[in-house]
């Protein structure tokens, strides 16, 4: 019997070594990790909601463009960055309509308590949602969130 409170002791033993170990390493690596991000985040890449700078960043960088070739690229990117933003801003527009022609079919077929309810209520609490989407600048209102930071391993 006396051995067998000796294995079993091994093993809480063994068990608390491999937990207080694991959780130093996490709280390093957390650490680590913590400070590469910050360090990451005050460097000078470009603002990541302007498509042409980023773009142009990412190029420079990997292909090592010479300066002649950023002058000759660079009005390249920034036109389709404006062509980007035209179909994202068109798409919004577009989404609006759609809604709209939607919401007046519906209340078409509606009775008119429905329709009150339906002007007071719901079409409040639509536009209400929109503009709080708006304000978090949420993806297809103009805005991209930002991008987590890459994980290392």
């Amino acid at each position: 019997m006396d051995k067998r409170w000796k294995i079993i002791s091994s093993f809480v033993v063994v068990f608390a070594a491999g937990a207080v170990v694991g959780s130093l390493y996490s709280s390093r690596t957390h650490e680590n990790r913590s400070q590469e991000w910050r360090e990451r985040a005050k460097d000078d890449r470009p603002e990541r909601t302007d498509f042409a700078s980023r773009v142009m960043h990412h190029y420079t960088e990997r292909l090592q463009l010479t300066p002649e070739q950023v002058a000759e690229i660079k009005p390249i990117v920034e036109s389709a960055g404006k062509q980007l933003k035209e179909i994202r801003m068109g798409w919004s527009r577009n989404t609006a309509t759609v809604a709209k022609e939607m919401n007046q079919a519906v209340i078409e077929k509606l009775t008119p308590e429905q329709k009150t309810e339906f002007e007071e209520h719901i079409l409040r609490e639509m536009t209400d949602r929109m503009n709080r989407m708006r304000l978090k600048g949420r993806p297809g209102m103009g805005e991209r969130p930002p991008r987590p930071p890459p994980a290392h391993e």
